[in-house]
């Protein structure tokens, strides 16, 4: 192969490793928005329900999120980043 070809291929690959994370960054830069706005909730809520019932609801939502990963990640056949594609919808399905 001539330098120039195997210089274009280089380039053509670092372009897709570059586009890849690019687009992982956003996903997880979104996952991380998700939990904030999630983590914001959980405070105002929990000040505002007495702690018996608290207990009662956390544990409810828990448990909802376990079989909404569990179910997702079956699906999803043990593949960790098609669950995480999926949770949201199967977790929609549960509550």
């Amino acid at each position: 192969m001539q330098p120039q070809v195997i210089s274009k291929l280089f380039e053509k690959k670092e372009e897709q490793i570059n586009k890849e994370v690019k687009r992982l960054f956003n996903k997880a830069k979104e996952i991380a928005k998700k939990e904030m706005n999630l983590f914001k909730f959980e405070l105002l809520f929990a000040s505002s329900i007495p702690n018996k019932k608290l207990d009662s609801i956390t544990s409810s939502i828990r448990d909802d999120r376990d079989k909404a990963w569990t179910k997702s990640l079956k699906i999803a056949n043990g593949d960790f980043e098609k669950a995480m594609e999926i949770y949201e919808k199967v977790a929609e399905e549960i509550a």
